[in-house]
């Protein structure tokens, strides 16, 4: 195999492991915001939270999710996958090359 088509086939492999961690982010941000949106709900609905706590239970449900996306997006989506780790991934993965 030539040089130039080994690095076109890691980056490739750069973009589907960007991919399924934006993927993988993405979701765990989603569950997170349907359960604080139910915790929420169920708590306003069934305790009559006065203004001051609903408000102050909506920041903790905002800072929680921000922390979550900076967490599960933001971070390994910054990282840098070198050619050096996606070629020792597909050696551990395919040990005959």
């Amino acid at each position: 195999m030539s040089l130039q088509l080994i690095e076109k086939k890691l980056g490739q492999l750069r973009g589907h492991i960007r991919l399924m961690f934006f993927s993988w982010g993405l979701a765990k941000v989603t569950m997170w915001a349907a359960g604080l949106t139910l915790w929420l709900y169920y708590t306003d609905m069934l305790l009559k939270l006065p203004g001051g706590l609903r408000v102050g239970f909506l920041v903790v449900a905002i800072v929680v999710l921000l922390v979550v996306a900076v967490r599960s997006l933001i971070y390994p989506l910054s990282r840098t996958i070198s050619d050096e780790d996606l070629a020792l991934l597909v050696e551990r993965e395919y040990p005959l090359l």
